[in-house]
């Protein structure tokens, strides 16, 4: 199961948050069903009052349909990781990092990793974090699942091996602050935020296959 998101207003809103600002890393999977719309926000981490935020989105509509993470002080983009490629149809790895200074982030897609972007910005301290909508872009048009919250920068090996299904609980573990599935509702398995939507998110059978124990399983030889 996964959450499918109509791209008008459907997203939800977290009870509270994972992170208040950086460092933190966000992991997700995201099947797009259209890459046509101007921006197409997939996790955001934001200060309205002041129009501050951090947000993950797709740039649909633009050359190569690139993945974004962006860093906004007051509504202005200032500090964008970008990564080409998006796609529609299949599920795919979408990851980003912010590292405490502020001054260093990544965009991953499907386990690749984006020329660091290293403008220095400072937002205002965060309020909300939202899943299907980033407040830096409009609402996504797709299926997500999988979305997981870490307090520290993961690294470029890491991400590859959630790309490769990796369960994000068995990557720094120690360090992972929220996980929901989205698979059968909306409970976290990781932290105790709860989720409240906006518009109508609806379940869906998709959901891409993730490994239950985090080990990539090796096979066994004959046993005599």
């Amino acid at each position: 199961m996964s959450y499918l998101f109509d791209g008008t207003t459907d997203f939800f809103t977290a009870s509270s948050l994972p992170v208040s600002g950086p460092p933190f890393s966000w992991h997700v999977w995201v099947r797009m069903t259209s890459v046509s719309g101007n921006n197409d926000g997939v996790l955001g981490l934001h200060n309205d009052s002041v129009n501050d935020y951090y947000s993950l989105d797709v740039k649909g509509g633009t050359v190569n349909d690139p993945l974004h993470f962006k860093v906004l002080d007051t509504g202005i983009a200032v500090g964008t990781a970008t990564i080409d490629n998006v796609t529609t149809g299949s599920f795919q790895s979408m990851g980003c990092s912010e590292a405490s200074g502020n001054n260093s982030r990544f965009v991953y897609l499907d386990g690749t990793q984006s020329t660091e972007e290293t403008t220095l910005v400072t937002p205002d301290t965060m309020e909300s974090f939202t899943i299907g909508d980033s407040k830096g872009a409009s609402e996504l048009a797709g299926y997500i699942a999988e979305v997981a919250v870490w307090d520290t920068v993961l690294t470029a090996a890491n991400f590859t091996d959630l790309s490769n299904n990796a369960n994000p609980q068995a990557i720094a573990a120690g360090n992972l602050v929220y996980y929901v599935t989205l698979k059968d509702n909306t409970t976290a398995t990781v932290g105790s935020i709860t989720l409240s939507a906006t518009g109508s998110p609806t379940q869906d059978a998709l959901h891409p296959t993730i490994d239950p124990l985090g080990i990539i399983s090796v096979p066994l030889g004959p046993v005599w």
